[in-house]
């Protein structure tokens, strides 16, 4: 029993004692709580105060402005309250340390992701032709928007192994974001044709600097003074 009629109720009193309340229900809209009737949200907590971009939202059944639940759209991930493009092969790195997978104007692309289990990023700069005597100074003092010199490193054989299995989604990136393709794909040389020289970190045991042909992916070695192409990489 209640001492007197609540707020958004509908009360029955006794027939013989009109003063006092025999039974009572909330009006529709509203829900028991003690010897009150509320609006059912004020009993909800929400987990989330908005539906991010990419996400599919539930909403609790009797309190449509609440979130219940929230999951990420598929080719995305939580992160915090929001939902970012899942890395993959070919995504980009901007400059403020986010992924996406396109090209934006508010946003500087500073790297294309090479393997995401390794965590491989490499930089847009993949036509520098060099000595190989020039790599490594080249590689640990480059810098992007974001990044500072010494957070680049020049690729081992492995890292360049990685970049000729995914030569071709690389490619797509770096075409999309409007900058020249691995291998000399948009600059055929009449005499190399597209099966360029590549340097990496490693160095034989004769002075030889180890190097690919990123056309067929051949392993070789060459005179560390001779021009071959570098590219920085980082993980991400």
């Amino acid at each position: 029993m209640i001492a007197s009629c609540p707020t958004n109720a509908d009360c029955n009193y006794f027939a013989d004692c009109k003063s006092k309340v025999q039974s009572w229900s909330c009006k529709s809209g509203f829900v028991k709580s003690g010897n009150s009737c509320v609006n059912p949200c004020d009993l909800r907590t929400a987990v989330i105060s908005s539906c991010p971009a990419n996400a599919t939202c539930k909403y609790f059944s009797d309190c449509s402005s609440k979130i219940q639940s929230w999951s990420c759209n598929s080719g995305y991930n939580k992160s915090g309250n929001s939902c970012v493009a899942a890395a993959k092969v070919g995504s980009y790195i901007y400059s403020d340390g986010s992924i996406g997978n396109e090209v934006l104007s508010n946003k500087t692309i500073i790297a294309i992701i090479v393997d995401t289990s390794s965590r491989l990023a490499m930089s847009l700069e993949v036509d520098k032709s060099i000595e190989g005597t020039q790599t490594d100074a080249f590689c640990s003092s480059y810098t992007t928007p974001g990044t500072s010199a010494g957070s680049w490193h020049c690729p081992t054989m492995n890292d360049l192994q990685l970049i000729y299995n995914n030569k071709s989604t690389l490619n797509n990136s770096l075409h999309n974001a409007g900058k020249p393709r691995l291998n000399g794909e948009d600059n055929i040389d009449p005499v190399y044709g597209n099966n360029w020289r590549y340097w990496s970190s490693e160095m034989t045991d004769y002075g030889d600097r180890r190097a690919m042909l990123l056309g067929e992916g051949y392993k070789t070695y060459f005179i560390n003074t001779w021009d071959g192409l570098t590219i920085p990489v980082r993980q991400y």
